[in-house]
């Protein structure tokens, strides 16, 4: 059953392409809240609600507690049907960065440069 437009928690456009590599820093099993150790290039386009595509997996960026951790949580059912549910703390995950983040972030250096 597809989620009611009420339930959606954020817009994904993931385009599966990788961007770079991140490292598991710690997960909290009751609220499956995982915090992820990005490359300065994928944090500087996640924003709370953004996405972001976790070994092509596209999910919501939840908060972002430290300039370099990127929290994401994740569902029972994303758990048990993707490759996700077998990672562990410290394994390297492919990333990908909110597209629309990668756009904005194209023009505002592109304008910066202009000036």
């Amino acid at each position: 059953m597809a989620a009611e437009r009420s339930e959606c928690r954020g817009y994904h456009v993931p385009v599966s392409a990788t961007d770079e590599l991140a490292e598991g820093a710690s997960a909290a099993a009751v609220l499956e809240l995982v915090d992820l150790r990005v490359p300065a290039e994928v944090a500087a386009v996640s924003i709370p609600l953004g996405s972001i595509a976790v070994d092509g997996v596209s999910l919501t960026v939840e908060a972002r507690p430290d300039p370099v951790i990127v929290r994401v949580s994740l569902i029972p059912y994303t758990l048990q049907h993707t490759t996700l549910g077998e990672r562990q703390v410290g394994d390297q995950v492919h990333l990908e960065g909110d597209l629309i983040g990668k756009f904005v972030a194209a023009l505002v250096e592109r304008r910066e440069r202009a000036k």
